[in-house]
């Protein structure tokens, strides 16, 4: 069989024909999807942005609650109070002191006398390296030897 150059002029008209059909259908679906995302993105951008501004407003009527219950409160000859020296000051109550001695009486499984008890302040202001510290000095004693 032999092909003629008619033949194949015919064969690669088809071809690109084809390809370019191929490529305008495919350029077509990936515009038609593109506008669909376009349009979700911004349906979303609506709904998040509506839901910033609601978020604002609460924000804003928060933060006037908090500034008119501390203008209430305020005493301006009374000194500044830190909430963690001021807890570190207070005594515990004798509850909380027998708890934490029942709860170490039965972890070492014998009668637990506290000499001193201190708070610790909460885990967002402490160091990695003093909490560190304190594990260090807490694995170093050694419970079930001493009598």
């Amino acid at each position: 069989m032999e092909l003629h150059w008619t033949d194949f002029v015919f064969l690669l008209a088809i071809v690109l024909i084809g390809c370019a059909a191929t490529f305008v259908i495919i350029r077509l679906s990936i515009r038609r999807n593109i506008a669909r995302a376009q349009a979700e993105i911004q349906q979303n951008l609506l709904a998040l942005t509506g839901a910033l501004q609601e978020l604002e407003i609460r924000l804003a009527e928060l933060r006037s609650v908090i500034a008119s219950g501390s203008e209430a409160e305020a005493d301006p000859e009374a000194p500044a109070k830190d909430p963690e020296t001021q807890t570190a000051r207070e005594p515990l109550s004798s509850h909380l002191l027998a708890t934490i001695t029942a709860a170490a009486t039965a972890f070492l499984g014998r009668h637990v006398h506290i000499r001193s008890l201190s708070s610790v302040p909460s885990q967002q202001s402490v160091s990695p390296w003093s909490q560190q510290g304190r594990v260090f000095v807490q694995a170093s004693h050694n419970l079930r030897a001493r009598r």
